[in-house]
């Protein structure tokens, strides 16, 4: 794919993405109300937060998908959090900030894969440059093969990079869009397409 295809991506998953941290915030600060004290997140609360997160359907995600985001975030809220890092990330306070980060970094970015691999599935399969390439693979494979290992790649090295981000920026509210602007993500993606359509081509 050509490197103007590939900005093309990654400008339309912007707004997507800006949209999907979005629905995660609603989803969470339901939860956030019944935090009293700072013990750990319990198992209750955690199947309240996946009722809610469940309940605002996102479009653009699979069902599926969205289950295995909602399932992670809720096991991850119960391994990383306490239910007064829950309770203050609604504050505009030093701490608040620092709750939220670590929302962020350790509960959402570990679970990123599912909503990632949907959002450039999508994006791929409506990219006409792909067809233009005539590539010798599906574009229901191809497109599905680069998803999946762009999914996975940045489940495992999300949390790690928005560390980085963070550090520079520790206002952020989208959890996703740093990271689609970074250089790494967007080489992981070509170096995918590319690994794909070779994969293909053998």
């Amino acid at each position: 794919m050509e490197e103007t295809s590939l900005l093309y991506y990654n400008e339309r998953m912007k707004q997507r993405c800006r949209i999907l941290s979005l629905f995660f915030a609603f989803a969470l600060c339901v939860v956030a109300f019944s935090a009293h004290a700072e013990t750990p997140v319990s198992k209750e609360t955690a199947n309240t937060y996946f009722g809610n997160c469940m309940a605002k359907r996102d479009p653009r995600m699979t069902t599926k998908s969205q289950e295995e985001l909602c399932a992670c975030t809720a096991a991850k809220m119960t391994e990383v959090m306490t239910m007064e890092d829950i309770k203050r990330m609604g504050q505009q306070t030093q701490e608040g900030i620092q709750s939220f980060n670590l929302m962020m970094t350790h509960v959402y970015m570990p679970c990123i894969g599912a909503p990632v691999h949907d959002l450039l599935m999508t994006e791929c399969l409506a990219d006409k440059k792909i067809d233009e390439q005539q590539f010798k693979i599906d574009k229901g494979d191809l497109c599905g093969c680069i998803a999946g290992k762009t999914g996975k790649w940045m489940a495992d090295q999300g949390p790690a990079m928005m560390e980085i981000i963070l550090k520079k920026n520790p206002h952020i509210t989208d959890p996703i869009q740093p990271i689609m602007d970074s250089p790494d993500f967007r080489r992981e993606q070509m170096d995918n397409l590319l690994r794909c359509v070779m994969k293909k081509d053998k």
